[in-house]
Formats: C-alpha cells, structure tokens, sequence
C-alpha cells in the first residue's frame, strides 16, 4: 500500500475524556477498516497476542500527562509481537505512530530500520512541528543542507532545534562565544542582524554586512565583510536599520544615507538630517523612514519611487554571496526628501520603537518621558507616558505591550492604548541600555555588565548572565542566540554571543525529561 500524503490522513481525533478507551481500540479498528484481518486469520493466537498488546498499550496512555516510561515499554512489546506477525501496512503504522509524542517517536527511530523509516514520516513530524506551534519562518531552510534532501528529517531537525532552545532558555543553559567583526582598533557602535546577515556600524566611520547564511559561521571566532559600504559617512555611525532592499545609516552630524543592501551603493544622502547627531533610525518600509537625534526632533523621511536597473540574472554573477536567497533586482540612486517634522520632547531624544499594530511609534528622551505619536498625518504628540525618574535609553514593542528602559535602573512595561504604567521590572544595579522582547522573555543590559533575562509572564527575573566585559549598549536576539556589543577595551570589535542552540544540550535525554514535566 502507498504512504498516505497529507497530515488530515493521519491524525485522529483524541479528546482526552475518551482517550483511553479509543487508544485500547484504535488498532483493531484500523485493522477492520482496512480489510486487514483476514490476512492474520490463519495465526489466531497471533492475532490475539497482538489485541492484548494493543489493548495494553491504550491502558497505559494518556493524552497529555501520561507516563512517558509506560506507554514506551508497551509500544516496544507491541513491536515485539508484532514482529511474529506478517508485515503491517505502512500507512497503518504511521497512524499508529501519529499517536505516540514526538520524544517517543523519536526513540522509535532505534528500534529497527523498519520502523525508524515510519518514524521519519515528514507528515508526522509536520503535525509535531503544527501542534506545539513550532516557528517555521525565515530561517529553518538553513537546516536543509545537513538533512541530506530528507523532509522528514528536516522536519524532525526543526522541532529539535525548536525543542532545546525552548529548554535552554528556560534553564538559562547556554555557551559564550566571541566574534571579531572590525579590527581591535575600531569599535562597533550599533548592529541589526536577521537569518542571513549581519550589519554593523563602527566608530571609524565604517558600515560592513555579514553573510551568515550557514549556521556554522556562528562557531567562527572572525567573519570577513561581504559587503563594505563606502563614501558616504565621515564620522561615527551611530544607528542603522534596514527593510528589504535598503538600508539606512546615521552618524554624530546628522547625515543620513540611503543604502542599495544587495550591491553596497550610495543610494541617496541627506547631509543635514537633523542639525545635531542622529540617535534612532526605524524603517517603516523601502521607501519610508523615521530618525530621531540629539536636536529634540522626530522627523520623517521619503525616498522617489524606486527603477531598477539590472535584472536578478545579473545579481547571481556578483560573487554568488546572494544567490540562494536574494534574487532581487538593483536601485538607482534617488532623491531624499523631509515629509515632516515633529516636535514634543524638552531634552535629546535617544530611542524610537516601531508599533505597526498601531500606526504609531513611541520616542524616548532625556526630559524621562516616553512620548506617543500616534497619527503621522496629524503631526502631533497623543499621549505622554510618565513615570521614569531619569533619561529614557531605550523601548521595546512586541504583541501591543511597550517595554522602557532608563537610567533609573528599572524596566516599565507599558500599555499603550491606554498609557497606564501596567509593572516595574527590578533587577539592574546601574542604568538600563538596551532591551529586546521575545515572545517569552525581555532581555536587557546596561552598565552593571549583566544580560538580564525576565519572565514576560510573571514579570520576574529569571536568571543573570554575567558578561563583564564593559555597558552593555546593544541587544538583538533570535530564538536560538542573543548578540550583544560590549564597551570594554578589548571586547569593542567584537560581538558576544549567548547561544542557546541545539549544541549546548543533550540530544533527547535531558530534553525528553524536561518535556514530560511540562
């Protein structure tokens, strides 16, 4: 018989009030339905030995909180009986299979060759990967390369990958490593990276972009820029950001320039974005953006439509850095043009946040206000969130809750509908720099030298780590690895990782413990 090819195939349906009564069940009516009785006819005792098993074996399980150990053992004499028996139906033994957790199903691919080609089913691991709510997004076509063209297996990887970072974050388990980006005579002053690159800004005026489409360059001590952005700024670069195609830069005159990601080019320059240095730059999209500076103005910026002027061909010749991912054509230079200009903040404005829920953004400044703007066509402040007794260093946005942090040692989360101060986060013995929402924690850092990791739930301080290596002035983070920069002598050039990932704990040992708790 052919494998099945959809997941609706598989999966049965389980309310767990009924559970056990259908698991004692589910084989023998898998059997009828598919005519298969008959051919087991003729070894009656056979047959029976493998109804008692079966039969057992729904004894021992529970939906959710079932001994993991019991159901285990009785799923092995099943196997055990069952290899006395004629072959079973593949598609017989993956819907049997969609009925064991994905720790168990993963032990099932040491029992036997048989069965370990069911337990790679990719359908099965798909529906893990659908019902713990894995996160399937840019990124997990990284995994691909050492699953050697298996889907299964990529699909196993994924939800592994997910699995432990879940547990070492809880755990707070994870493996320092430095990378040097710039020379020991420069420092890096901000950073952004995603799945496949990073992009830093120095103190000596450089803008480099680092390739990291291979999991493995995180292992390196020092990456080599893909791409050097040039002629553009002549002094330090304090902020960047980037959208799809371009990429955005400021530095300590207030010159904002506009950059081609894919080629490096000079875009577009503004040499007198804000009369003093440029703080913040969020991009709205390829053609829109706001920065923020030490002039106590929030201004927002337009780009001409873009042409392009080479086809995505002509993007695979240029040293193959961008094939396997960015196919996408060039830009032609354009004009950069001020929409409008917002004021409302008394003192230096040092951080901007993105809510695109909301069409709005937040700033932050030293007169320790957080100020809301919420409506870009009204030009205007809405709402003012006080409550900070010093300068406001930095905000966070994810699933409409505003995080702030400051120089008052404390974090705020914030509701921003309503404005209402909502929790204090304490922790921090020294100002507050840098904070970063996941959709589990808020990390932070500042001049204690500490990565402070809270529970979003419980507004509590999980756990410390110690990084001593000078302020911690920038913080990003994916699901497997946080990044920071460091401003002691010796670490400036480099970026601290805190990696979380799969190579920091036991394969299914701890993992599957640690999973039949929860």
């Amino acid at each position: 018989m052919h494998r099945l090819s959809t997941s609706s195939d598989i999966v049965r349906s389980r309310p767990s009030a009924v559970y056990n009564s259908r698991a004692s069940i589910f084989g023998a009516h898998l059997l009828k339905r598919k005519g298969i009785r008959n051919k087991w006819s003729s070894s009656a005792s056979s047959w029976s030995s493998f109804l008692r098993m079966m039969e057992r074996f729904g004894s021992n399980r529970t939906l959710t909180h079932g001994s993991s150990v019991n159901s285990l053992s009785s799923m092995m004499h099943l196997v055990f009986f069952a290899s006395h028996l004629p072959p079973l139906p593949y598609e017989l033994v993956v819907s049997i299979f969609s009925y064991l957790t994905a720790q168990e199903l993963s032990r099932m691919t040491h029992v036997c060759i048989s069965l370990s080609v069911v337990a790679m089913d990719a359908d099965l691991w798909q529906i893990h990967c659908i019902r713990d709510r894995v996160p399937c997004g840019p990124g997990i076509e990284l995994l691909w390369d050492r699953c050697e063209g298996n889907r299964g297996k990529w699909w196993r990887e994924i939800y592994i990958e997910w699995a432990t970072a879940k547990l070492n974050w809880e755990s707070g388990k994870h493996k320092k490593r430095l990378i040097s980006l710039v020379q020991p005579s420069d420092a890096l002053t901000c950073f952004k990276f995603d799945v496949d690159k990073i992009v830093v800004g120095t103190q000596n005026n450089n803008l480099y972009l680092f390739v990291t489409d291979n999991t493995a360059v995180w292992d390196m001590p020092q990456l080599l820029p893909s791409i050097s952005f040039e002629n553009g700024h002549t002094s330090p670069i304090m902020c960047l950001d980037f959208c799809t195609n371009v990429m955005a830069s400021g530095d300590t005159h207030g010159v904002l320039c506009l950059w081609n990601l894919l080629t490096g080019d000079l875009m577009a320059i503004e040499r007198h974005a804000h009369s003093k240095g440029l703080s913040c730059i969020k991009m709205i999209d390829d053609y829109t953006l706001i920065t923020v500076g030490y002039d106590k103005t929030v201004r927002l910026f337009e780009m001409d439509e873009f042409k392009s002027d080479s086809s995505s061909a002509d993007l695979e010749q240029k040293d193959g850095l961008f094939s396997k991912f960015w196919k996408r054509p060039y830009v032609k230079k354009r004009r950069v043009r001020l929409r409008q200009e917002m004021r409302g903040h008394h003192g230096d404005i040092y951080c901007l946040e993105l809510m695109a829920s909301e069409k709005a953004f937040a700033t932050g400044s030293t007169d320790n206000s957080i100020k809301k703007i919420w409506s870009l066509s009204q030009s205007k402040c809405i709402k003012t969130l006080k409550g900070h007794t010093g300068i406001v260093t930095s905000l966070s946005y994810h699933e409409q809750v505003l995080f702030s942090g400051s120089v008052d040692k404390t974090i705020r989360k914030w509701n921003p509908l309503t404005g209402q101060c909502l929790t204090i986060l304490f922790g921090h013995t020294n100002w507050v720099k840098s904070i970063f929402q996941t959709n589990d924690y808020v990390l932070s850092g500042g001049w204690d030298e500490h990565l402070r990791v809270f529970d979003k739930s419980t507004h509590q301080l999980k756990y410390s780590i110690p990084l001593l290596m000078g302020p911690i002035t920038n913080i990003e983070c994916n699901q497997n690895r946080v990044a920071c920069v460091c401003k002691e002598d010796g670490f400036k050039h480099q970026l601290v990782i805190a990696d979380f990932g799969r190579n920091i704990a036991g394969f299914w040992g701890e993992l599957e413990y640690k999973m039949s708790k929860q």
